[in-house]
């Protein structure tokens, strides 16, 4: 049998869903996979079949709740060929009608169901596959009408299953929980798919492995994806074995900013950029993408709020020629969806920029519509830092953006805005003060936990010619909520 991670595991051809596995599923076991009506099962076994076709495998599809036909115009609507694989159907308007009729000296279990076993183990053996699903497990679950004599079923195809050389998944509804805890105990592994439905948006989907006997697994929800071709698993960040090691340190080109950094912001570190709208939040941080270009290195900047367009323009006017490092390829710019994007999916894609394309500047604009994204407020934190940590172990700069009205955060009020300024090692402040009838900008660096933290109040202004620090007059200014 062709199988991954050194003869160990069965890939099962679904993108994302063997890592989370540390490789496939162990060969030769029973596995159940269960969801809502419309949650993609028969599309997961599909996939697993088609893995089983690609590698010249023997598989056999025994369909208890739809048509052939149905089958194969779902393949078609993934683009999939389904020559090769064997299919057992049974007709819907025969076991089914049968099984709901009342019964006045015969069980449905001794008409129906004992047939059916036999005749499920019978095209087993004549088939002989290496893959098998079975989809689903409902139909007999009507016959048996016992919990009892169910499970004694299923164990009695399992205890028939574990003399062949073969691999089986068994679909289920979660319609009903008690039938749903005694099939969960059988088998080798327990997966769950779930679909979400936000008040806004697409559908979101969810993958949890509840138990997988007799090997290590990624534990907790992992966001999927269910398109043309199938499912895509967005496995969640691992952070346990990792390392954070501080690498070189990126300047700003900005020789008092740069001072104030204490000789800019290190690879592996995180930074979080805050003040109110309008103060050059997201052009201070491309500043530092533009930086790591100049050093050979790459770049990702992922929008949230702002259009790709009005981003490439107003930063090429400050003289930051982003235009051109996008079209070379050496920044990535991305513009994200909050309606169409999973947490999970945005997670994976940094992900791939730093694998794939080597991206040493991850800036994340803003966390405002990061926020969006997410389904409530404690997700979004626990997202964020294992996101923030998984890029430190991989030696990026992080530099987050968010919005900030209040001047100061101001922890004790009730309407205090969300604080991840604990993540961060490095917090860079934006505001705004009044000069007489002007109003003019103030930056400051207020935390940085490598080296020294200069907290000298600075005057920017942003022109035609780009970002310009300068000392502060401190004699002229009334100052509006400036931190410390």
């Amino acid at each position: 049998m062709n199988m991954t991670s050194g003869d160990q595991y069965v890939s099962t051809g679904i993108p994302g869903l063997d890592t989370v596995l540390g490789g496939g599923v162990v060969p030769d076991r029973m596995y159940l996979l269960q969801g809502h009506p419309g949650n993609g099962k028969t599309t997961f076994s599909l996939q697993f079949i088609q893995e089983g076709l690609r590698r010249g495998e023997a598989v056999l599809y025994i369909s208890l709740s739809q048509t052939e036909r149905e089958l194969h115009q779902i393949a078609r609507s993934h683009g999939w060929d389904l020559s090769g694989m064997e299919i057992l159907e049974l007709p819907s308007d025969g076991w089914e009608q049968q099984c709901l009729q009342e019964q006045s000296l015969f069980q449905a279990v001794d008409t129906e169901l004992e047939p059916l076993m036999e005749l499920l183990k019978q095209t087993i053996r004549e088939i002989a596959p290496r893959r098998l699903v079975i989809d689903s497990v409902v139909e007999l679950r009507l016959l048996a009408n016992d919990p009892l004599i169910f499970r004694r079923r299923i164990l009695e195809l399992k205890l028939f299953l574990e003399t062949l050389p073969v691999t089986t998944w068994i679909l289920d509804d979660l319609l009903q929980p008690e039938g749903n805890f005694h099939l969960a105990s059988l088998v080798s592994g327990t997966f769950q798919l779930e679909q979400l439905s936000p008040s806004y948006g697409n559908q979101r989907r969810r993958l949890r492995v509840f138990k997988l006997r007799g090997q290590p697994f990624q534990d907790g929800y992992h966001d999927f994806r269910l398109q043309r071709g199938g499912l895509v698993i967005y496995p969640r960040l691992d952070t346990r074995d990792g390392q954070r090691t501080l690498g070189e340190a990126y300047t700003s080109g900005l020789e008092m900013l740069d001072e104030m950094l204490d000789g800019g912001l290190e690879r592996g570190s995180s930074t979080l950029i805050l003040g109110p709208a309008g103060t050059g939040k997201s052009s201070l941080a491309t500043l530092f993408a533009t930086s790591a270009v100049q050093r050979g290195h790459g770049a990702a900047l992922y929008l949230f709020e702002e259009g790709t367009k009005s981003y490439l323009t107003r930063s090429d006017a400050l003289g930051m020629c982003l235009s051109e490092a996008v079209q070379s390829g050496r920044i990535s710019l991305r513009e994200c969806n909050v309606t169409e994007m999973t947490p999970g999916e945005f997670a994976q894609s940094v992900c791939q920029e730093v694998r794939e394309r080597q991206a040493t500047v991850v800036i994340i604009d803003s966390i405002a519509g990061y926020l969006n994204a997410m389904p409530n407020l404690e997700l979004l934190l626990v997202h964020l830092h294992d996101l923030v940590t998984f890029l430190s172990q991989q030696q990026v700069l992080t530099i987050l953006v968010m919005a900030q009205h209040d001047g100061v955060l101001d922890h004790s009020a009730p309407e205090a805005p969300l604080d991840i300024s604990y993540m961060a090692d490095t917090v860079m402040l934006l505001n705004t003060f009044q000069e007489r009838d002007r109003i003019r900008q103030s930056l400051v660096v207020s935390k940085k936990r490598h080296g020294v933290c200069h907290r000298i109040l600075r005057e920017m202004h942003i022109d035609s010619d780009g970002i310009h620090l300068a000392p502060l007059a401190t004699d002229s200014i009334a100052m509006q909520g400036v931190g410390d």
